[in-house]
C-alpha cells in the first residue's frame, strides 16, 4: 500500500493524495471539499490548490453575498 500525502492549507490538513494508477486520488478531511474526495490530481500541490479554491469560493464576501466560482470554473478549463 502507498504511503498517503497530506494536503494541507496553512496548519489545517484538509485531506489527503495516495498514489494510484500514476496521479494522486485525493481523499477529504474537510466535509466543505466532499465533491473533490476520489478526485486525481498530478500533485499534492494542485490538490491543495484546488482544495483552497472550493473553500475561497465558498467563503462569504464581507457584505455577505455568496462568492461567484469564476476562479474555480477557470482551473477547471485549465485541465
Amino acid at each position: 500500500m502507498s504511503a498517503s500525502l497530506p494536503v494541507a492549507l496553512s496548519d489545517t490538513l484538509v485531506g489527503t493524495a495516495v498514489p494510484q494508477a500514476g496521479r494522486l486520488r485525493f481523499t477529504a478531511a474537510d466535509p466543505r471539499l466532499a465533491n473533490l474526495d476520489g478526485a486525481f490530481f498530478d500533485s499534492a500541490a494542485a490538490a491543495r490548490r484546488m482544495a483552497e479554491t472550493v473553500l475561497t469560493a465558498r467563503a462569504p464576501l464581507p457584505n455577505g453575498g455568496p462568492v461567484a466560482g469564476r476562479a474555480l470554473l477557470a482551473l477547471l478549463r485549465q485541465g
